[in-house]
């Protein structure tokens, strides 16, 4: 006759929940990115748009700053990487993007349904310079999908990229919003 296995301990609801708290915890934080230490970025005064153009600082090492970010009310977006356009070409549409998105959210607000929110942003153009590939994170909560779906994705689709060959375009953003977002920092 073999001998019983021995049943195993099961572990106690606390050191369980903690054990998962502590693994889970870091992972939204993941998902949204961050921007990197204030001391690797420079900020430069505001630009006459609104927005705010951090340069990383010339010494030879790479940084995890954003190209440009535009402050709106109710809106903060950032413009993390454009490929086959110019810097400038990227700014004017992060620029027309945080009008609009800023004018949807003060109707959304008018309407007391902005919530606060998060979500990154990729496009690729098509041909004729349309977006036509997207990938969207989102933070979680059904009300900030449906404020990105009404007030990023759907001007973001109306975007037509100026180059000339705008199917090797592409545009990658980063957004905040809510009802206390859209404030530039004080200065440096």
């Amino acid at each position: 006759m073999r001998p019983r296995p021995r049943p195993r301990p099961n572990p106690s609801p606390i050191s369980l929940r903690t054990t998962l708290l502590c693994a889970l915890l870091p992972l939204p934080l993941l998902a949204l990115g961050c921007p990197g230490k204030p001391a690797d970025v420079a900020i430069a005064p505001p630009s006459p748009s609104g927005g705010v153009v951090r340069d990383p600082p010339d010494d030879g090492k790479t940084h995890d700053g954003y190209v440009y970010i535009a402050y709106k009310p109710y809106v903060t977006i950032a413009l993390a990487e454009a490929r086959g356009i110019t810097d400038a070409e990227g700014i004017a549409m992060v620029d027309r993007l945080s009008a609009d998105f800023s004018g949807c959210a003060a109707r959304l607000k008018a309407e007391g349904q902005l919530v606060e929110g998060a979500g990154r942003l990729v496009m690729i153009a098509g041909p004729r310079g349309v977006p036509e590939g997207f990938n969207v994170r989102l933070a979680p909560g059904d009300a900030v999908a449906r404020t990105a779906l009404m007030c990023l994705i759907a001007p973001a689709k109306a975007l037509v990229f100026p180059s000339a060959d705008a199917s090797q375009s592409g545009l990658a953003i980063e957004a905040t919003w809510g009802p206390d977002r859209g404030r530039a920092p004080k200065g440096p």
